[in-house]
C-alpha cells in the first residue's frame, strides 16, 4: 500500500498493528518503518522516532535487509529536513555494510541516496531499471519506468532535484494528491532556486472551497471534529487508534487553514460536511 500511494489505508493498518500489546518485536519493524516513512514525508515529528525503532529493531533482530529498508527511509528524512550530508551518510554507510548481501531492489534504494546526493557515482550493474535509468540521468524513463510499476511517489521523486520544469510541476501535483507535504515543499524550493513562476501554492487553498481537497478518511474525521467528539470517541467510532486520529486532524487542520478544532467546525459547516 505505501508504494502504490495508499497510504491513509497503509498507516490505519500500521497504527492498529503498533497498537496491539505484547506485539513481538519481529511484528512491530515493518508497521514502524512503513508508518515513520509516510509521516516523514507528511512531514511529522513522530516519523523520527518511528525510524529510529524500526532501525533498533532491524539491527537486533532481523537482518541486512530490513536494515537496508530502515536506513535507506532515514537518509529520505534527512534528506527532507535539510541535512544533505547526514542523508549521504546515512546511506554510505547503510550501502557499504549491506550491499554484498541483499538484494538488487533494496541495494538500489541505498544506491540512488548516494547517487541523487552526489555520494558515489559508480554502482555495480544489475540494478533495477528505475534506479540505473535515473543514475543515467534519464530521468524521464526512470520516472515512466516508475509508473509502469504503479509507484507513483517514487515517479514524482525522480524529478524533485532536477531543473525540468515540466516535471518539477507534476511532481508537485503527484506529491500534493498524496498529501506528501515535505517533499512538496522541497520540490516546491527547487522551483524557486530555479527561478520559476506561478509555483502551486498547495492543495489546503483550495480545500477552503472545495471539499475534494480532503481524503474521504479525513472528511469523515472533520465530520466527527464538527459534532465536538474528543480523538477518543472518533477513535471509537471509526476503528482506527487514537493516534492515527491525531495524524487526521492535524492533517485535517492544515488543509483547510484553521489552527483549532472549533475553526474546523466552522469550516466543516460551511462546506457542508458533518452536522
Amino acid at each position: 500500500m505505501l508504494l502504490l500511494g495508499r497510504w491513509d489505508e497503509a498507516a490505519d493498518l500500521c497504527e492498529k498493528v503498533l497498537a496491539i500489546r505484547g506485539v513481538s518485536p519481529a511484528n512491530q519493524l515493518y508497521p514502524a518503518r512503513i508508518l515513520g516513512t509516510i509521516l516523514g514525508r507528511r512531514g511529522d515529528p513522530d516519523a523520527r522516532n518511528l525510524l529510529d525503532r524500526a532501525l533498533a529493531l532491524a539491527e537486533g533482530i532481523i537482518g541486512q535487509a530490513w536494515v537496508a529498508q530502515a536506513r535507506a527511509a532515514r537518509a529520505e528524512l534527512l534528506w527532507l529536513a535539510g541535512k544533505p550530508d547526514l542523508a549521504a551518510d546515512e546511506a554510505r554507510a547503510a550501502y557499504d555494510q549491506t550491499a554484498s548481501e541483499i538484494d538488487p531492489w533494496r541495494a538500489g534504494s541505498l544506491a540512488i541516496w548516494l547517487s541523487r546526493l552526489g555520494a558515489r557515482t559508480e554502482f555495480p550493474a544489475g540494478l533495477p531499471e528505475p534506479y540505473e535509468l535515473e543514475m543515467a540521468g534519464d530521468r524521464r524513463r526512470a520516472a515512466q519506468a516508475w509508473e509502469r510499476l504503479g509507484r507513483p511517489y517514487d515517479a514524482a521523486l525522480v524529478w524533485v532535484m532536477s531543473s525540468d520544469e515540466a516535471g518539477l510541476r507534476g511532481a508537485v501535483k503527484t506529491l500534493d494528491d498524496l498529501g506528501a507535504r515535505a517533499t512538496a515543499a522541497v520540490a516546491r524550493r527547487r522551483m524557486k532556486e530555479l527561478g520559476l513562476t506561478a509555483i502551486p501554492r498547495g492543495p489546503h487553498r483550495a480545500s477552503r472551497a472545495d471539499p475534494a481537497g480532503l481524503t474521504a478518511r479525513e472528511q469523515e474525521v472533520l465530520a466527527l471534529l464538527s459534532e465536538g467528539l474528543p480523538d477518543r470517541e472518533i477513535s471509537s467510532r471509526l476503528f482506527i487508534s487514537e493516534r492515527t486520529v491525531h495524524h487526521h486532524v492535524s492533517a485535517v487542520l492544515a488543509k483547510i487553514g484553521v489552527s483549532s478544532r472549533t475553526a474546523a467546525a466552522r469550516e466543516a459547516a460551511r462546506m457542508g460536511i458533518g452536522i
